[in-house]
C-alpha cells in the first residue's frame, strides 16, 4: 500500500507532532508533612481510591487533616498559655499586676473549654453535633420512606404480575424489588457509624444530666415493613434530639 506525503505548513506540523515523553510523562508527587507544635508531623496521603496522586491531590489531602487538628488544639493551647503567668505567680507570691492582666485574659481564652465540664447545660458543641446527627437521620428517613414506598409499589405488581402469568414482567419486578432491597441494606448500614459517635457522647449527656440517645440497630429490609419500623424508631430519635436542641 502506497503512502503519500501531504505537504502541510510548519505550525499544523508542530500541532501534529508528538511530544516527547517528559513533557507528557505523570509527575510522581512527593510526601509533604507539617511539623505540629505538640511533636511528630502530620504527613499527605496517598489515597489510590481516587486515581492517581498527584501535587493538588496530596496537598488537599493533608488540609483535611489540618482542619481537625486545629480545632482539638484550641484548648490544650489555652490551657499552655495559662500555665505562664500561674508559674510566674507560684513561684514569684505575691504575683504582679501584670501577672494577674495575663491570667485573667488567659482565664477568658480558656472559659469555653472550661463550660465543657463545669457549664450549666448541654455544651454547645455537643448542641451542634446533635443537629448535624439530626440533618444525617432526616435524610436517612426520608430516603427509608421513599424505598419501603417503592418495594410496596413493587410487592403489589409482582403479584398482580403472577396473577396474570406475565413471567417476563415477573421476572423484572423481581430484579427491581432486589435492588430496592441492596438500597435498604446500605442505608441500614449507615446507622452504625452515627450510634458510634451518640455512643461517644455519653459522657457529656451524663454532665448535662439528661438521659443518653441512643439508636436503634440497623433493622430488616427484606420488605415494605420492616423498613417502615426502622423509619418509626428513627423518627422517636429525631424526637429525642429535638427536646435537647430545643427544635
Amino acid at each position: 500500500m502506497a503512502t503519500l506525503d501531504i505537504p502541510v505548513g510548519p505550525e499544523l506540523q508542530k500541532a501534529l507532532d508528538l511530544l516527547p515523553c517528559p513533557d507528557i510523562s505523570l509527575k510522581n508527587p512527593k510526601p509533604i508533612t507539617i511539623n505540629l507544635p505538640t511533636g511528630g508531623q502530620l504527613s499527605s496521603i496517598n489515597d489510590m481510591s481516587r486515581g492517581i496522586p498527584t501535587d493538588c491531590s496530596m496537598t488537599f489531602s493533608l488540609l483535611l487533616q489540618l482542619g481537625p487538628l486545629l480545632a482539638a488544639l484550641h484548648c490544650p493551647l489555652a490551657i499552655l498559655k495559662l500555665l505562664g503567668p500561674l508559674v510566674d505567680a507560684i513561684t514569684s507570691p505575691p504575683p504582679t499586676k501584670d501577672t494577674k492582666d495575663k491570667i485573667n485574659a488567659a482565664m477568658k481564652e480558656l472559659a469555653p473549654c472550661l463550660g465543657v465540664v463545669v457549664g450549666a447545660g448541654v455544651p454547645p458543641f455537643v448542641i451542634d453535633i446533635l443537629k448535624l446527627i439530626r440533618r444525617v437521620l432526616g435524610c436517612l428517613v426520608s430516603q427509608l420512606k421513599t424505598v419501603a414506598d417503592l418495594m410496596s409499589g413493587y410487592a403489589l405488581a409482582i403479584g398482580q404480575a403472577e396473577d396474570d402469568g406475565n413471567d417476563d414482567l415477573l421476572d423484572t419486578l423481581k430484579c427491581a424489588q432486589k435492588d430496592a432491597q441492596t438500597a435498604a441494606d446500605a442505608m441500614n448500614s449507615s446507622i452504625e457509624p452515627i450510634a458510634a459517635i451518640l455512643g461517644l457522647l455519653k459522657p457529656f449527656f451524663s454532665l448535662a444530666k439528661i438521659a443518653p440517645i441512643t439508636l436503634p440497630g440497623a433493622g430488616g429490609s427484606e420488605n415494605a415493613d420492616a423498613l417502615n419500623t426502622t423509619v418509626s424508631a428513627l423518627e422517636d430519635v429525631l424526637e429525642a434530639i429535638d427536646a435537647v436542641v430545643g427544635e
